[in-house]
C-alpha cells in the first residue's frame, strides 16, 4: 500500500488521523528522496557486482587459471583434421640468405650400399642446403686520441691542444646510441644495461655513465625532435595518448607520458604535463576532430619509423 502525504496548505497537514508540521513533512520528503536515490545505486552497484562475479575465461579476458573448478568451459565440435599443417595448405618457409661462407660436405660411404665413395668422383650438380645465421665475435674498438705537448719555438714553452668535448667522453657515438635505445625503447634498467655491455661486449661501465649517454643522446637529438613537433600536427591522421608516469619512483599526479604518432613517425615526452602548451606548442591538438585515440605506450623519447597502430 502506498502511502501519498496530501500538500500542507497551512503550518499542519493531517491524513488518517496523523497530525504533521510543515517543516517535518518537507524533511520527511527530502529523506524518501534520499532513501529512493541509495536504493537506486545500490541495485546499480548489486547488478555490476553480479556481472562481474560471472566473468570467467569463456566470457572475458580473465586468464583460464583464475577460473574456479565450477566454470564449464564449451566442448568443440570435432572438425575430423588432424593438428597442424593441413595436406595440400601452402607452406611458409625462411627465404635463403646471400651467404658469406660456404662449407662443402659430400658423402664418403654410400647410404645404400655401404661402398666407399673416392674423393676423385666428381659430384652430380645437384646438393641440399642448409644456412646457419651466426654472429661474429664482438670486440670493442677503443680509440685512444693523444694530445701530445709540443715546445713552442717562439717562447719554449710546452704547449698541447686543448682537449675537444667530444672526446673527453667515455663512451663512442655508436656505443652511446645503443645504451641509449636500450634504456628508452627496449625498457631495459640501467643496472641490467651495465651487465649486458660487461656479458656480451666485454665493457665494463658504471651506472652513472650508462645515465650519462641516455642524457647525451638526448641533446644531440633534440634538434630533429623539434622539426617533428612542427611536423605531426600537419599529418592527416594522428593519433594521441597519454599515460601516468613516475618521477623519481613516485607519481605526483602531473607527470604523464605524452605521445603522437602517424603512419611514418612517432615522438613521445615523459614528465610533461598534460596538453601542456609548452611542449606540443598548441593545445588545438588534441580537440582536433582529425585525431584518434589510440593505446600505445613507449618509454622516453622515442624518433623514427613506426607501425600504425590503433
Amino acid at each position: 500500500m502506498q502511502f501519498t502525504l496530501p500538500t500542507p496548505t497551512d503550518d499542519t497537514a493531517q491524513k488518517d488521523g496523523v497530525l504533521l508540521r510543515r517543516e517535518d513533512y518537507h524533511k520527511l520528503i527530502e529523506e524518501i528522496e534520499k532513501l529512493r536515490k541509495e536504493n537506486a545505486e545500490l541495485k546499480e552497484e548489486n547488478a555490476e557486482l553480479r556481472r562481474r562475479l560471472g566473468l570467467n575465461s569463456t566470457n572475458s579476458s580473465k586468464p583460464p587459471s583464475s577460473d574456479s573448478p565450477s566454470v564449464e568451459r564449451p566442448s568443440r565440435t570435432p572438425t575430423g583434421r588432424s593438428p597442424g599443417k593441413q595436406e595440400g595448405a601452402r607452406g611458409h618457409r625462411r627465404p635463403f640468405l646471400n651467404p658469406t661462407q660456404i662449407v662443402e660436405h659430400r658423402s664418403e660411404v654410400c647410404r645404400h650400399c655401404g661402398a666407399d665413395i673416392p674423393p676423385d668422383i666428381p659430384v652430380s650438380g645437384s646438393y641440399e642446403r642448409r644456412q646457419q645465421v651466426e654472429i661474429p665475435p664482438i670486440e670493442p674498438i677503443v680509440i685512444e686520441h693523444r694530445y701530445h705537448s709540443i715546445r713552442c719555438p717562439r717562447c719554449g714553452k710546452l704547449t698541447r691542444e686543448e682537449i675537444k668535448e667530444e672526446h673527453k667522453l667515455c663512451c663512442g657515438p655508436h656505443l652511446a646510441s645503443l645504451i641509449a635505445i636500450l634504456t628508452t625503447v627496449h625498457n631495459l634498467p640501467r643496472r641490467h644495461i651495465d651487465e649486458l655491455l660487461k656479458d656480451i661486449l666485454g665493457i665494463q661501465v658504471s651506472l652513472g655513465t650508462v645515465d650519462n649517454c641516455v642524457h647525451e643522446v638526448g641533446e644531440a637529438v633534440e634538434e630533429p625532435v623539434n622539426v617533428l613537433k612542427e611536423q605531426l600536427p600537419q599529418q592527416d591522421k594522428l593519433n594521441i595518448d597519454e599515460t601516468g608516469w613516475k618521477k623519481a619512483g613516485e607519481r605526483d599526479g602531473s607527470g604523464l607520458l605524452l605521445l603522437l604518432t602517424s603512419p611514418s613517425s612517432k615522438l613521445s615526452k615523459a614528465g610533461a604535463r598534460r596538453c601542456s602548451k609548452r611542449f606540443w606548442g598548441s593545445s588545438s591538438l588534441v580537440s582536433s576532430p582529425r585525431t584518434v585515440l589510440a593505446s600505445i605506450a613507449p618509454i622516453g623519447w622515442q624518433v623514427g619509423k613506426s607501425v600504425w597502430r590503433t
